[in-house]
């Protein structure tokens, strides 16, 4: 499984106006929202779970999830804190 996060080498206020890591949990939690609204198949969404769960597992540490949750706020966020929270448990993705 692949995923793709672009960190630019030479950070300019252009380049680094969302980092790649938020901007990939937006992904996520877009995802998440569309499959409550019933837009989304069961099948679908465990796909796409599995791939963001991959990326949260390979790039985000707890270190760096307790320092970005905050923008996930309140019961709009809840969704996406659960899936991040649960592909970060130790063998949630073995």
């Amino acid at each position: 499984m692949f995923c793709w996060i672009s960190i630019p080498t030479n950070p300019s206020p252009a380049t680094t106006a969302k980092n790649p890591i938020v901007s990939t949990l937006d992904l996520w939690d877009q995802v998440l929202t569309r499959h409550l609204d019933g837009l989304m198949s069961q099948s679908d969404i465990d796909g796409w779970s599995e791939y963001f769960g991959a990326c949260v597992t390979r790039h985000v540490s707890e270190a760096v999830w307790q320092r970005l949750q905050w923008q996930w706020p309140g019961e709009a966020g809840s969704s996406l804190r659960q899936a991040v929270e649960s592909a970060l448990r130790p063998g949630s993705n073995e």
